[in-house]
């Protein structure tokens, strides 16, 4: 005999799930607005299931799969824009003829893929299009440089 649920039970039970820190501001919201409705929790969370599927399944307008969720942290935006600025000005400067060529190579050889690498690891949360033409920018600046001086 099994010692499964009953079968009476045709509901499937999820007793836990992990909520990662990032994200624990939007559950508390979703658990202060169930309570202000009236509403149980999870009530909301198979409301929002069942609105998920109905929208991603396949057959449906959206695209299946769908991109998964990304939860960017306000330091990360913070973040990416520093690196982005600071990487707009070595771009400036490698660009600069008036400035000394060796100078020049060193940043593209050593401080540019730093922030390069740096700035697409957080634009890929963040999809910013600004960024992405940034880092396509300063990677064709990159192999340029690094064509020229035989690396």
């Amino acid at each position: 005999m099994s010692r499964g649920r009953p079968r009476r039970w045709r509901s499937i039970r999820v007793t836990s799930f992990y909520i990662p820190d990032e994200f624990e501001p939007v559950f508390e919201k979703l658990r202060e607005m169930a309570a202000s409705e009236g509403v149980p929790l999870n009530q909301k969370i198979l409301d929002a299931i069942y609105q998920y599927v109905s929208l991603y399944s396949s057959g449906g307008d959206l695209p299946n799969p769908p991109e998964p969720m990304r939860f960017v942290k306000e330091s990360e935006k913070v973040e990416a824009e520093m690196v982005a600025a600071d990487l707009q000005e070595v771009v400036k400067e490698v660009k600069d003829p008036r400035l000394n060529e060796s100078y020049r190579i060193g940043l593209v050889r050593e401080v540019l893929p730093k922030l390069l690498k740096r700035l697409a690891t957080l634009n890929s949360k963040l999809q910013n299009p600004n960024f992405t033409k940034l880092c396509r920018d300063a990677l064709s600046l990159y192999k340029e440089v690094s064509f020229k001086c035989g690396k």
